[in-house]
C-alpha cells in the first residue's frame, strides 16, 4: 500500500468513527470534552493494524489532541480526517531515506533534553539553531506559523513533515533508532 492509500485507508476509518461518535453523542448535542480518549480507545487496534504498530491508548490520546490543535493552527478550513490521518501516517510509518533536522536552539531545556537523545542514539541530525540562523527561524515559522521548539523536519522523497513536542520527537527516534 502507497502512503497515499495509507493516508485514505486511515481517513475513511476515521471519518467512520466521526459518525459513529455523531450518533453516541448527539444528546449532548456534539459537545465531548473527552472525544480523543473516545476516538482512541475506539480506533486503537484498527490504526494499529493499518499503521503496523502497536499503539499505546494513552499516546494515540495525545496524538489526536495534538492533530486537533494542528489542524485549527494550520489547516481549520480543511476537512479534518484527511488532515489527521496525513499526521497520523507521517508520524508512525517513516519514509525510507529521511533527512531529519532539529529546529532548537541551545538553551532551551526542552531541546536539551532532544540533543541528549539524538547524541544517545548517535543519530545524524542536523541542527538549525533558530537564532543563529534567521533563515531557520523563518522556515520553521512559515511551515508551522510559529517559532516553538523543538521541531523535527523529516524529509524524504514528496514527504515533509514537522514534528513538533520534545517527548512526541523523542519517542518517534527511539521508536526509530533505538537497536
Amino acid at each position: 500500500m502507497t502512503r497515499d492509500e495509507l493516508r485514505a485507508a486511515v481517513a475513511a476509518r476515521l471519518q467512520k468513527a466521526h459518525e459513529a461518535h455523531h450518533e453516541a453523542f448527539a444528546a449532548a448535542k456534539g459537545e465531548d470534552p473527552d472525544w480523543a480518549i473516545w476516538y482512541a480507545t475506539n480506533l486503537r487496534e484498527e490504526l494499529s493494524a493499518l499503521l503496523g504498530v502497536e499503539l499505546v491508548l494513552q499516546e494515540l490520546v495525545v496524538c489526536l489532541a495534538h492533530a486537533d490543535a494542528e489542524h485549527q493552527a494550520r489547516a481549520a478550513d480543511a476537512p479534518w480526517p484527511p488532515f489527521y490521518a496525513r499526521l497520523l501516517v507521517d508520524r508512525y510509518v517513516p519514509a525510507k531515506e529521511e533527512m531529519l533536522a532539529l529546529y532548537y536552539y541551545p538553551s532551551c531545556p526542552f531541546c536539551r533534553r532532544v540533543t541528549r537523545v539524538i547524541d544517545e542514539l548517535d543519530i545524524d541530525v542536523e541542527l538549525r539553531d533558530i537564532w543563529q540562523d534567521p533563515q531557520h527561524r523563518a522556515d520553521l515559522q512559515e511551515a508551522r506559523g510559529r517559532t516553538t521548539v523543538p521541531v523535527l523536519r523529516c524529509q524524504s522523497g514528496d514527504v515533509d513533515r514537522w514534528m513538533p513536542e520534545s517527548l512526541d520527537i523523542i519517542a518517534y527516534l527511539r521508536q526509530r533508532f533505538a537497536a
